[in-house]
C-alpha cells in the first residue's frame, strides 16, 4: 500500500470518527459535555439504530464480561449510567489512556516512516478523545490515567519491535482487542447514554483495526478471523484493575 491509499484510508476513518464523537456529543448534550443539547434528525435515527444494534448484540448473549438477553418483559432500560455503567465506563476510559500510551511507544520507536507515523498519531489522537467521552459519562469517578495493568500487557509487543511491520502489527492487535471489549460492554451496560457511546466508538475502533491490516496486507481470511475470536479478545475489568482500585 503507498502513502496515497493509506492517507485516502486514514481520512476516511478521521470522518467517520469526527461524526461519531459529534453524534456522542449531540446525544448527550449539557449533561455531560457542558455544551448545548442540539440533536438533529440524522443523529436521532443513528441513536435509535445504535440502541437497536445493542439489544440485538444483548440478545446474542456472546459477550465476555456476562451480559444476559433482555426479556421481553424487562422495563425500559434508564437513559442515565447506573452505577455499575460508571465503573465500566471510567475503567473503559483507562483502556483508551492506556491505547493512548501504546501509541506514544510505537511513534517513539521512530520505526515508522511518515504515512504510518501519521496514522498512528491520529489513531492515538482518536483514543484520546474516546477517553474524553467516557471520562465524561464516569464523571467523578474518571480517573484520567492509563490502565497500568493494560499498559504492562500490550507495551512489550510495542518496546520488543524490531521492525515497522512488528509496530503496526502490535498496534493491529491493540485495536482489535480494544474493539472486542467494548463489544463485550455493549451486553453489560444499563443506561442507553453509555451504551450508545460506546455502540459509537467501537466501530471506529475496529476500522482502526482493519486499516492497520490493510497495512499489512492481510488478506479478507486473516481479517475475519480477527473478528471470529473476538469474544477471545476482550479485556475484562476484573483482571485488569484501575491502580488504587
Amino acid at each position: 500500500m503507498d502513502g496515497q491509499q493509506l492517507r485516502c484510508l486514514a481520512h476516511e476513518v478521521d470522518d467517520e470518527h469526527r461524526e461519531s464523537m459529534k453524534g456522542i456529543s449531540d446525544e448527550l448534550g449539557e449533561t455531560f459535555f457542558g455544551r448545548d443539547a442540539v440533536v438533529h434528525a440524522e443523529h436521532r435515527r443513528g441513536f435509535l439504530q445504535r440502541i437497536g444494534t445493542i439489544g440485538a448484540l444483548g440478545a446474542l448473549g456472546a459477550v465476555v464480561i456476562g451480559a444476559r438477553p433482555l426479556g421481553a418483559a424487562d422495563a425500559a432500560p434508564p437513559s442515565a449510567p447506573t452505577a455499575d455503567d460508571v465503573s465500566l465506563l471510567a475503567w473503559a476510559q483507562s483502556l483508551e489512556l492506556a491505547a493512548v500510551a501504546a501509541y506514544g511507544i510505537a511513534i517513539d520507536s521512530k520505526k515508522l516512516d511518515a504515512a504510518t507515523g501519521a496514522v498512528a498519531a491520529l489513531f492515538q489522537d482518536h483514543h484520546r478523545q474516546h477517553a474524553a467521552a467516557m471520562g465524561a459519562l464516569a464523571g467523578k469517578q474518571s480517573v484520567g490515567t492509563a490502565n497500568q495493568a493494560v499498559v504492562d500487557a500490550v507495551a512489550p509487543s510495542f518496546t520488543k519491535a524490531s521492525s515497522a511491520r512488528e509496530v503496526l502489527k502490535a498496534a493491529y492487535d491493540l485495536e482489535n482487542i480494544a474493539a472486542a471489549t467494548y463489544l463485550s460492554a455493549l451486553g453489560v451496560l444499563t443506561g442507553t447514554n453509555g451504551a450508545a457511546a460506546v455502540a459509537s466508538i467501537q466501530p471506529i475502533e475496529a476500522r482502526h483495526a482493519t486499516v492497520l491490516g490493510q497495512v499489512l496486507e492481510l488478506n479478507v481470511g486473516e481479517l475475519v478471523g480477527a473478528f471470529d475470536l473476538y469474544d477471545r479478545k476482550a479485556l475484562d475489568p476484573a483482571k485488569f484493575p484501575i491502580a488504587g482500585k
